[in-house]
């Protein structure tokens, strides 16, 4: 689950904005904006942008792109659409609240810093055989088994309100229980310049490393 990778997308749309700057550096230090970084790859948003001054822009397309991965993933499960939307917004306010992130100026070098980031995020790589055990899909799976043997599909399954109130359920039981990992990594940083022209940011120099750690993957 939750797999989907929108680290290439962001690597490129990143690109854009990556600067040689000579002598000049961000009024930020790199470690607080690596955090407003970590936390936005991780969750679609973070109350440290302003003060890392990263572009508006930057964490709507995040956001957008993780949102729609997030939805894609939940369409494996036996929900209507107006199901799936709702608990992709509980997986979202989940993440958030999960997720912890922290920082250490590791390296201060005048071009390129390096920060060292640990962070306790979903483990998305953790084995069918523990995601199985989860009493949410163990619900979910006997409620599918018992539809089955009375004949209904799976369309009809997400046309039958019970089934559906149980469904949406034993999905929110899944996440609530999704296992976690705690994890540290090293980011070497460079200069980001803001949609201004002018504005100068911290940024990893390896968008695609970043996210894929801030995601658990």
């Amino acid at each position: 689950m939750f797999r989907k990778s929108f680290a290439a997308i962001m690597t490129l749309m990143l690109a854009i904005f990556v600067t040689g700057c000579g002598n000049d550096a961000p009024k930020i230090s790199a470690d607080k904006s690596i955090l407003a970084w970590t936390e936005l790859y991780a969750t679609g948003t973070s109350s440290h942008l302003a003060d890392a001054g990263i572009p508006a822009s930057s964490e709507q397309d995040i956001k957008d792109t993780l949102n729609k991965n997030i939805t894609g993933e939940m369409k494996d499960f036996p929900l209507n659409d107006k199901n799936i939307e709702e608990v992709t917004k509980y997986f979202l306010n989940h993440l958030k609240d999960i997720t912890k992130v922290t920082t250490t100026l590791k390296s201060n070098d005048a071009k390129n810093p390096v920060v060292e980031v640990k962070a306790v995020t979903i483990d998305t790589n953790a084995d069918q055989e523990t995601l199985m055990k989860n009493d949410g899909i163990q619900t979910l799976m006997e409620t599918v088994q018992a539809s089955a043997a009375q004949g209904k599909s799976i369309d009809d399954m997400k046309k039958d309100a019970a089934f559906q109130n149980i469904a949406i359920e034993s999905v929110k039981l899944f996440i609530d229980n999704l296992p976690t990992v705690e994890r540290t990594l090293d980011v070497k940083c460079t200069v980001g310049k803001g949609e201004d022209g002018k504005t100068l940011y911290w940024m990893p120099e390896n968008p695609e490393a970043l996210a894929v750690f801030a995601q658990g993957r």
